[in-house]
């Protein structure tokens, strides 16, 4: 008889969940070993705003000024004849466009319309997903992550678990590694992952090497269970280089500006109340973002450059420049480029004359020119039109990638990038 009551509960409480929509859907096989991710399809989101390289200039014009400095001294040190700054743009920094959000266009309504798209090209709806993974670097909130709050503005049919992943411009590789481990251990049956960038809203445009290459975009990924094994991750590999964390990054945080020592020009952290302060409306107390300094400018007009790593960049200042991004470009191409031969010898099969397709992040114009002499014309890369939008530029040429029609189903091929930290990541799988 208690045997019989616990079943009988135990049976209603299946119902319950069931009827609460919190169950998820499991992999008829036990045999994780014979189970592959297949990625079903891509969608995307490009926000509002398509910005060219003469709209970076005329609407920003301390951008504008500094770049007038930097052309005429290269036109006259290094014999160059630049035309105007926008030629200097497309030549230097390689790209002639880049996707900007407009007024209204917050992550989750990114996230929402990314989603709807991956929905529209694969014939999915809420009620087939069994779990979310959303990516990136960019927080709609400090807390909660960023599911919670894309869950909240979008509404699905039914209660879906998720969770969010932060590796900068990997998380997308970070996220399919996840969502692979979740199917093959049979948890899950089919999973989503969203990946929205905000990120041109903490550029500084006095440093024109990171701020002209910057752009917004919103990507959305269905994986699933292939119970054939046909479609599967063949190998991956993950690195992390830590002694480069200092080269690039954001660096506002519980290290720099711990809570108990914030102090507003006018008030203690107990008083302190500012519900509709935004990023954009941000006034440090002693400059205005047209009159911002950057200190680590130099009097190379001609290298923006910050410090390197061996000059702690962590200043014990509270300044408007600890909520931007900054980077040391050259350090961080450098850097990456001297641990990738012994990162790819040590991936299992190689890359090879099998591989159809090389699907590579795009950090800048010269990481993707180092990518291309490696890989040729077998690397997908789109920076010339999207420039470098995080964690979405993995995503995003995949998409181009299946649209394009440069990889099709039981095609191998291989994704790859790096990210802040520095991350080396790579996987090779069978469409």
């Amino acid at each position: 008889m208690f045997l019989h009551l616990i079943g009988y509960f135990y049976q209603f409480y299946l119902h319950l969940l069931a009827f609460m929509g919190m169950t998820r859907t499991r992999i008829s096989t036990g045999d994780s070993n014979s189970i592959g991710t297949r990625i079903v399809g891509v969608g995307r989101y490009l926000p509002s705003r398509k910005i060219s390289n003469r709209d970076l200039c005329k609407e920003f014009p301390v951008l504008n000024d500094k770049l007038t400095k930097i052309v005429a001294h290269v036109n006259e040190k290094r014999g160059k004849a630049y035309k105007c700054n926008e030629d200097y743009i497309e030549e230097v920094y390689g790209l002639t466009t880049r996707y900007w959000t407009g007024p209204g266009e917050t992550m989750s309504l990114m996230a929402e319309n990314a989603i709807n798209d991956v929905f529209s090209n694969t014939g999915y709806r809420w009620d087939d997903i069994d779990y979310v993974i959303t990516a990136g670097a960019s927080p709609a909130h400090l807390i909660p992550d960023n599911w919670a709050t894309y869950s909240n503005h979008i509404k699905p049919s039914k209660n879906i678990p998720g969770h969010h992943v932060h590796t900068t411009c990997l998380s997308f590789l970070t996220a399919l590694h996840s969502a692979d481990a979740f199917i093959r251990s049979c948890d899950y049956k089919r999973i989503l992952i969203v990946n929205v960038e905000l990120s041109h809203k903490s550029i500084n445009p006095r440093d024109p090497k990171s701020f002209c290459i910057i752009g917004d975009m919103a990507t959305a990924v269905i994986v699933e269970a292939d119970e054939t094994g046909k479609s599967k991750i063949i190998s991956h590999l993950f690195e992390t280089h830590g002694k480069f964390s200092r080269d690039i990054g954001v660096d506002i945080g519980m290290d720099k500006h711990p809570m108990d020592e914030y102090k507003s020009p006018t008030e203690t952290m107990d008083e302190y109340k500012s519900p509709t302060e935004t990023m954009d409306e941000y006034k440090s107390p002693t400059e205005t973002m047209d009159e911002y300094k950057s200190p680590t400018e130099t009097e190379d007009l001609s290298d923006t450059s910050s410090n390197s790593s061996k000059d702690d960049p962590i200043k014990t200042s509270d300044t408007y420049e600890d909520w931007q991004f900054h980077m040391n470009g050259k350090m961080i191409a450098s850097s990456t480029i001297s641990v990738l031969p012994a990162f790819f010898q040590k991936l299992c099969p190689p890359p090879s004359t099998e591989v159809t397709a090389y699907i590579s992040h795009q950090p800048s114009k010269m990481g993707v020119d180092h990518i291309k002499e490696i890989f040729g014309d077998k690397l997908i890369t789109s920076f010339e039109d999207y420039g470098n939008s995080v964690s979405c530029c993995l995503p995003n040429n995949l998409y181009l990638a299946i649209e394009q029609k440069k990889i099709n189903r039981g095609d191998k091929f291989l994704l790859m990038g790096a990210g802040a930290g520095i991350h080396i990541a790579a996987i090779v799988l069978v469409f």
